[in-house]
């Protein structure tokens, strides 16, 4: 039995806006932000921040609580302060300490979560209402990693000795499944006219950050190479889509090239 939710209506301020950042003030921001170089090495284009929203003193409340709410690193209190250095260094006309603060805003701005859709429960699956049930409960059964083991398929015992904690290895009939899957449906998506694309697994960094996952700091999802050389501006790509994003990257896709079925 699986189960269906609707979603919880979450309200936003609805409160006027009594200041807006200015069209002069944004238009300047995007003018730097396309001289400074913003990923070394990798010819990338910056992410597209509304700065409009962001930088807003409104919103403020509403952005520092998708940041809690989303768990996120996110500090939009350090970009507005970095926005108040800028009303300064605007003043002093230094072109170098304004890119430096531009720079500095940019990196701040993409480590904030995305907002959420108002109809998005908060918190745990029991905030959300259930509106249909499909099937009916079964009586307690083993698990599929269970079976999997009693038939001698699967092995995990003394794996995080050489790889991870929760990797895992198939054997048997199992990893035949998993080969059989993967043809079927390769072959299903070459009939469709798709073509098979395989990609690296070890990517600049660049690239990894601009799919939005952290590379540096303490605490990040991402493995990197030897950090003392050269070799530490790359990462092991987590996903394949992080591949195909640098091979299609600074593109503008419009909706009619879609499914892209690229060569």
């Amino acid at each position: 039995m699986f189960k269906i939710f609707s979603f919880g209506t979450r309200n936003f301020s609805k409160c006027a806006l009594r200041y807006q950042i200015s069209k002069e003030r944004v238009e300047l921001i995007e003018k730097y932000l396309k001289k400074i170089r913003i990923f070394d090495e990798i010819d990338l284009f910056p992410a597209d921040i509304d700065w409009s929203y962001v930088l807003n003193p409104i919103n403020l409340t509403s952005i520092d609580e998708n940041i809690r709410t989303r768990k996120s690193n996110g500090d939009i209190i350090g970009l507005h302060r970095l926005n108040d250095d800028l009303k300064e260094a605007l003043k002093t006309g230094d072109q170098h300490y304004i890119e430096t603060i531009i720079e500095a805003m940019y990196h701040k701005a993409v480590q904030l979560p995305n907002i959420s859709d108002p109809s998005s429960p908060i918190g745990a699956e029991e905030n959300a209402e259930c509106v249909m049930n499909v099937g009916e409960k079964k009586g307690r059964s083993p698990t599929v990693d269970q079976i999997a083991k009693m038939y001698g398929w699967l092995r995990e015992d003394h794996i995080s000795l050489y790889s991870t904690q929760r990797s895992y290895i198939l054997k048997r009939e199992l990893a035949e499944l998993e080969n059989a899957l993967v043809r079927y449906t390769l072959n299903y998506l070459n009939d469709k006219g798709f073509i098979l694309v395989s990609v690296p697994d070890i990517l600049h960094h660049s690239i990894i950050e601009s799919c939005g996952f952290a590379t540096k700091g303490e605490r990040n999802q991402v493995y990197k190479l030897d950090f003392m050389n050269e070799y530490g501006k790359y990462c092991l790509s987590g996903t394949s889509e992080m591949s195909l994003a640098g091979l299609l990257k600074n593109r503008i896709l419009n909706h009619d090239e879609l499914p892209l079925k690229c060569d």
